[in-house]
């Protein structure tokens, strides 16, 4: 069954909800190995072509994990799933897409999402024909270099996942 992402430009893929198709091969260069993967910054699951991701596996957290810089090896957009399942007391947690300008040497802030305060389930999207949405979505293409950034803003306890899917 074909799928159809309207934010990406109408382009059909048809693996039920990731991304495939002809655009992997001819604009992506695929992550092969294993080394590749740590060296992008890229160390839990991926799948077969690059272009899936877990940044963070499914775990309890009460403080901000370390950031890994990630290459978009030439993806013009992504999308980030953020599942947290089980929550302690009143936790916070605020996800954000940063950019790096390697000009600059710096991190700056490409999208923002709400606080995570309990089970929940986030998408945010970055990608030129994406309709802007607070805190959701914002039309631009990525930089080479992302991150995505989990801030915790109190010691409760939240368990939650992030992975993310290059965007054509």
């Amino acid at each position: 069954m074909a799928v159809v992402y309207p934010y990406v430009d109408g382009q059909v893929y048809t693996d039920g909800g990731r991304y495939t198709g002809d655009w992997q091969a001819d604009v992506m260069s695929p992550i092969t190995s294993a080394a590749e993967y740590a060296a992008n910054g890229i160390y839990g699951f991926v799948d077969g072509g690059g272009r899936v991701a877990v940044l963070y596996p499914s775990a309890a957290r009460t403080a901000t994990p370390t950031a890994q810089a990630v290459q978009a090896r030439g993806a013009t957009g992504l999308a980030v799933f953020i599942s947290a399942t089980a929550s302690a007391a009143t936790p916070s947690v605020v996800a954000t897409i940063d950019g790096y300008d390697p000009a600059s040497a710096t991190w700056y802030n490409i999208l923002t999402a709400a606080a995570i305060t309990g089970v929940a389930t986030k998408r945010m999207i970055v990608h030129p024909t994406v309709a802007a949405a607070a805190n959701l979505a914002v039309a631009q293409t990525i930089p080479e270099t992302i991150r995505v950034v989990m801030t915790h803003g109190d010691a409760d306890s939240l368990t939650y996942s992030v992975s993310l899917d290059w965007m054509p």
